[in-house]
């Protein structure tokens, strides 16, 4: 049983396709998988950045755990919120 935690933290101006490269990085190329990958979204993003989220999240199921922050509270916030889950 894998006992390492992946946090990111996205927002609106994050490109879609380096999320998807992330994830895939984190999931898909690794033997060793990580027994959780929590997201923290940084305030209301575009339909592309869900809609990569949306596929993860049907693909990880429980493994991805998402937390939304309801507006922008900038990186080092939104880390240490994510920290306290890892």
């Amino acid at each position: 049983m894998s006992s390492i935690s992946v946090l990111i933290s996205i927002y609106k101006k994050d490109n879609p396709n380096f999320l998807n490269d992330a994830l895939n990085s984190i999931w898909d190329l690794q033997t060793f998988k990580p027994k959780e990958i929590v997201l923290i979204i940084d305030g209301k993003l575009n339909i592309e950045l869900e809609f990569v989220i949306r596929d993860w999240q049907e693909k990880l199921k429980e493994k991805l755990i998402i937390i939304r922050n309801s507006k922008n509270v900038g990186l080092t916030k939104s880390l240490n919120r994510g920290i306290k889950l890892c």
